[in-house]
């Protein structure tokens, strides 16, 4: 994951709910998180029949700016999201929403447990 998220090993959770079609992520460095109040960290998604996951709406989580007090208005952005029954492939780059500040981009793989 982004080098924002300092250790680069990220732990990472992805649920997807076939029944509400809801897409849930959380997560947490030792430095920041992912947030997760009102629903910051959930979208409805689609898997398309070559395997694209499309997060409907939303591509975009807010880190948590209780657990980190520098956050301002960074998020998670993924895109290029792929489903597979044992992972999920994709790139996430952690940005400021203003666009002033922003990490590179990084592919990450993140496995069935």
């Amino acid at each position: 994951l982004p080098k924002g998220f300092r250790s680069g090993e990220v732990d990472i959770t992805v649920v997807l709910n076939p029944r509400s079609r809801q897409f849930t992520i959380t997560g947490h460095d030792v430095v920041n998180k992912l947030d997760e109040e009102n629903g910051n960290n959930v979208a409805s998604y689609t898997i398309r029949n070559d395997g694209s996951i499309s997060l409907d709406g939303r591509q975009k989580f807010k880190l948590d700016q209780t657990f980190n007090k520098y956050v301002t208005d960074q998020e998670l952005h993924l895109q290029d999201l792929m489903y597979h029954p044992q992972f999920i492939l994709g790139q996430a780059q952690v940005i400021s929403e203003k666009g002033s500040w922003g990490t590179d981009l990084a592919e990450f793989k993140l496995k069935r447990k």
